[in-house]
């Protein structure tokens, strides 16, 4: 018995190739506008609020730590430190 060979058909010229991780992406892209559509469209519907444009704003890696602003940012972040991992600390301290 001779095995036949399946024809494939060859993509026309036009029509671009994607490769398998670039559709992944491409998928996971439109459901995030999908979603994130549906769910705009739920909170409007059930709070009555408008949707609003809001500026892009640019990250920086610049964080000045200096002054009153810093001070406050850096007591903060470490009074959250230390309350989330409580018992870290304490074995640290106990070592």
């Amino acid at each position: 018995m001779i095995r036949q060979q399946r024809k494939v058909p060859k993509p026309e010229a036009d029509v671009p190739v994607r490769p398998s991780y670039q559709c992944a992406n491409l998928r996971a892209e439109i459901d995030q506008v999908v979603w994130g559509i549906q769910a705009m469209n739920h909170k409007l519907n059930t709070y009555g609020v408008s949707i609003v444009e809001r500026p892009k704003i640019k990250a920086t890696k610049k964080l000045d730590l200096g002054g009153e602003q810093g001070k406050q940012i850096v007591y903060s972040e470490t009074k959250l430190a230390l309350r989330t991992h409580k018992k870290t600390f304490q074995k640290l301290a106990d070592m």
